[in-house]
């Protein structure tokens, strides 16, 4: 026992030793960027380095949180599955190996020596919480100030992870400080070092179900609305780009005249009410009302514009992110079922659609893309 004390400690005094060694390194950097400035080598006196890891969730994502609505967010460019040795990554197949990758942004311009990156599967699912779902792996990386690196981790599916999937991942560093909202439920709308790859492929005709990850307390609704060939190729799926892309527009505008849903598991009530193109949802349970939950999303808004205008820092919001952690923990899942349309697509054409759930107060809380082949 004493053994592993002395080692904890030693490990403790080298891990303050390298944090040490980058403020001196970022320290001289800014001392060489000022120099000429109104005070010779010395930065603004309010300046105070920092890291700033980012998934991208879309193209133009600068980690500006809350989200800005209606961005597809759970398609990231950022995420991308390959099959090892060629193949189809359109859908995953039991015993055959793959490489997952994800890129990482550091929007600061402190270096992030050590940047841990976890990896999750579990089935299609709008919202998202680790605990619905399989952890595949974690790696590391180095990750400059103003840089980008890329991890990636295999992956040998079993037959329960075959199919089409939901991928998620996560970012995070303790040296600097640079932590995700919170533990289990994670929101790519609130939380910069969260991104989701949540992409389709359907057949015409056939049913496909889903998850939701909500607040017991929760009012909302499903709707559906056009894709776009950009955002399906730049998704990670480079080999749709070989189909001729029918619009979008009339697939969504089918789906939401002739799409049913049946809820066929819950651990909470929950009350599907159709109507105007797609359908209404309201829950109940044990856990926070949909005032608290209003002003948490509030009181999250604001501390998050502070932090990313510089006006604040992360630990002046110790309390709200715990108060957000603690209400993210009464999260419950449904699974929800529909039939896609016959759209009469032939060999060698496709379309897409979004479908989301947009919560009472205004925030998306996700979605999952369908991709119909013929």
């Amino acid at each position: 026992m004493n053994s592993q004390i002395i080692d904890a400690e030693k490990a403790i005094r080298e891990i303050d030793a390298r944090g040490r060694e980058l403020r001196e390194q970022t320290r001289k950097v800014y001392e060489e960027a000022f120099k000429g400035g109104k005070e010779e080598g010395k930065p603004p006196p309010d300046f105070e380095p920092s890291s700033f890891l980012l998934i991208k969730s879309y193209g133009g994502d600068i980690g500006a949180r809350p989200m800005p609505a209606n961005i597809p967010f759970w398609i990231s460019p950022a995420i991308k599955v390959r099959p090892v040795g060629g193949g189809d990554p359109n859908t995953i197949s039991a015993g055959s190996p793959y490489e997952i990758e994800c890129e990482i942004h550091n929007r600061g311009d402190l270096p992030v020596p050590s940047a841990n990156v976890e990896y999750f599967l579990t089935d299609p699912t709008i919202g998202f919480d680790t605990r619905y779902a399989t952890p595949l792996g974690i790696s590391s990386t180095w990750v400059s100030g103003l840089g980008v690196a890329r991890t990636r981790i295999p992956f040998l599916p079993s037959s329960s992870q075959a199919g089409h999937k939901c991928l998620i991942v996560r970012a995070f560093s303790f040296l600097p400080y640079d932590i995700p909202v919170d533990d289990t439920n994670l929101s790519p709308v609130v939380d910069r070092h969260v991104a989701q790859l949540n992409i389709n492929i359907v057949a015409q005709a056939a049913p496909f179900s889903f998850n939701i990850v909500r607040q017991p307390n929760f009012e909302g609704r499903l709707s559906f609305r056009a894709a776009t060939l950009r955002e399906i190729t730049t998704a990670g799926l480079p080999l749709l780009a070989e189909n001729e892309f029918i619009d979008g527009e009339k697939f969504a505008a089918t789906l939401a005249r002739t799409a049913t849903f049946e809820r066929t598991g819950g651990e909470t009530e929950l009350t599907l009410k159709p109507g105007d193109g797609g359908v209404s949802l309201f829950g109940s349970g044990k856990g926070p009302d949909l005032g608290q939950q209003k002003e948490m999303t509030g009181r999250l808004a604001d501390a998050l514009n502070l932090i990313a205008s510089g006006k604040a820092h992360r630990r002046q919001f110790r309390e709200l992110f715990r108060e957000r952690r603690r209400m993210g923990a009464f999260a419950t899942r449904d699974t929800l079922v529909f039939k896609t349309a016959e759209f009469g697509l032939k060999p060698g054409m496709m379309t897409a659609a979004h479908l989301s759930l947009t919560s009472a107060l205004g925030e998306t809380v996700g979605g999952v893309t369908l991709v119909l082949r013929g």
